[in-house]
């Protein structure tokens, strides 16, 4: 018996259909929110990695050598603009966006964003207020070098110098004015015992031998010639019509933008800088411009040999004010003195004489102890500020037979010491020893803080145009703060505005 095929039937419901209608919205608003919010993501990840590429494009020179971190806008061209930032930024944000302005993919892509606008809102640079922006890495650099302590010592010594007024002291005024007197007192003469026509005493022209003339006389020297080689000297030299200070800040750009600047003992982190960065007589910087910067930074002269020269005297002048206050401070060094300078007196009939030959012995002394002192300082060794008996070299009997020669040959000519590293220099600050490049710091603890932040940026600039053989490199146009606003656009959404700011800090 055949059976009969059943016939089957569907139906749906209008709740079902609705419902479906409701999911469908549902899901296609959830794909659209996605579609969104990726779109967003997108946006802010080229921006994002764009912004890294340009600040991971710093300055390997100034990196390398200086520790700082800046991007050069110009791209070594002579566009001072931030037109080719502005370049770079596009084409980083362009190829990381999934496609171009009004150009299609094969593949399915749900966003196809691409970059609308682009715009520089900020952009500091490293001579902004003055350098400020310069200034506030090197601090920031410094301070993970050195411990706080190591400030803590120099400024110690910094603060004794003042206190004994070794900085302002006229020592050279004293020492004239005493001279004048023993050239008083030998025009006023002797008296003879005899009286004129009138019954006036006749005195005669005093004759005596003041023995710190062999010393006195080695003041006309050159210094240079005294205490250090010539031969060896950099004979470098810089024109400074190419200098940053000279020519001035040719543009300024947003400056800290709200961040703050360094604290009140940023001067000494920044000298602390300054010595470690720059070369000196001691650690010449051969590849530099100048080999003797810190002294370049402190005297400003065209050449290392008239840096040098202004250094030495300088610091000639500081331990022969340092010594006299401790010769005048031994007892018995001052007996020594005025024993040998009552002999003379005796001898010439001249009593009065006793007390000025007496100063013009301790001043002769002190000179010949800072020349021994200079020539030990730019040996590599170590002074401290002011002496003991036990750090003093010259006897009264060893100053009295100092001569030229005898400077510039063995008897005062100290070993070379080997460079020292962070922690020995703070060491020997602790136990109150000085060494040349830390009598160099404490002389720029009294120079403006402008003055050397554009001397810095003087030697920074020079050198880095020398050895990338980028000659139009400037400062000014190094940037280490960045603000951008780009406008990113989908196909199928509206526009996307992302802001970003970035710094090396």
């Amino acid at each position: 018996m055949r059976q009969r095929k059943r016939k089957q039937e569907g139906a749906i419901t209008i709740y079902m259909s609705l419902s479906l209608a409701v999911l469908l919205s549902l899901f296609l608003t959830l794909i659209e929110g996605a579609r969104s919010r990726a779109v967003e993501l997108v946006a802010g990840c080229a921006v994002d990695l764009a912004v890294y590429s340009v600040f991971a494009e710093y300055h390997r020179e100034l990196f390398q050598e200086y520790d700082l971190l800046f991007v050069d806008t110009s791209y070594g061209t002579s566009n001072t603009s931030t037109g080719l930032l502005q370049e770079r930024l596009k084409d980083y944000i362009e190829e990381n966006l999934s496609d171009e302005k009004g150009a299609t993919w094969p593949v399915a892509d749900l966003t196809q964003t691409y970059l609308d606008d682009l715009s520089i809102e900020e952009c500091s640079y490293a001579t902004d207020e003055k350098g400020m922006l310069f200034l506030r890495q090197a601090v920031e650099f410094m301070k993970q070098q050195y411990g706080v302590g190591y400030l803590e010592d120099l400024q110690k010594e910094l603060q004794k110098a003042e206190e004994e007024d070794l900085f302002t002291r006229d020592l050279e005024s004293e020492r004239q004015a005493n001279e004048g007197q023993l050239d008083q007192i030998r025009k006023e003469g002797v008296d003879t015992g005899e009286v004129d026509e009138n019954g006036e005493k006749i005195y005669q022209e005093a004759e005596f031998e003041n023995p710190a003339d062999s010393v006195n006389v080695i003041r006309s020297f050159g210094i240079l010639s005294l205490v250090t080689d010539t031969d060896q000297l950099s004979l470098q030299a810089v024109n400074p019509d190419t200098l940053l200070s000279k020519q001035g800040i040719n543009k300024e750009g947003d400056g800290l933008c709200g961040r703050k600047k360094p604290g009140v003992t940023r001067k000494l982190w920044f000298d602390l800088y300054i010595r470690d960065h720059c070369g000196t007589y001691l650690h010449p910087k051969e590849e530099g411009v100048l080999q003797y910067q810190l002294e370049y930074i402190l005297y400003q002269k065209n050449s290392d040999v008239e840096n040098l020269k202004s250094a030495v005297n300088r610091l000639l002048l500081l331990r022969e004010t340092a010594n006299v206050v401790y010769l005048f401070s031994d007892l018995t060094k001052v007996g020594e003195a005025e024993a040998l300078a009552a002999s003379i007196a005796t001898a010439a009939g001249l009593p009065i004489l006793i007390e000025p030959l007496k100063i013009s012995l301790l001043f002769a002394w002190a000179y010949a102890e800072s020349l021994w002192d200079v020539k030990q300082l730019l040996a590599g060794n170590t002074i401290p500020l002011i002496k003991t008996m036990e750090s003093w070299h010259y006897s009264l009997e060893g100053m009295l037979n100092v001569s030229a020669g005898s400077v510039q040959g063995e008897e005062a000519r100290g070993e070379a010491a080997p460079g020292q590293s962070a922690a020995e220099k703070q060491a020997a600050l602790a136990r109150g020893e000085l060494g040349y490049e830390e009598y160099l710091l404490m002389f720029l603890a009294l120079q403006p803080e402008q003055t050397q932040l554009m001397r810095m940026m003087d030697i920074a600039q020079m050198d880095v145009r020398k050895n990338t053989g980028d000659y139009g490199f400037c400062l000014s146009d190094c940037m280490e703060y960045l603000t951008i606003e780009a406008s990113v656009r989908g196909k199928r959404s509206g526009e996307r505005v992302v802001r970003r700011n970035f710094s090396y800090d």
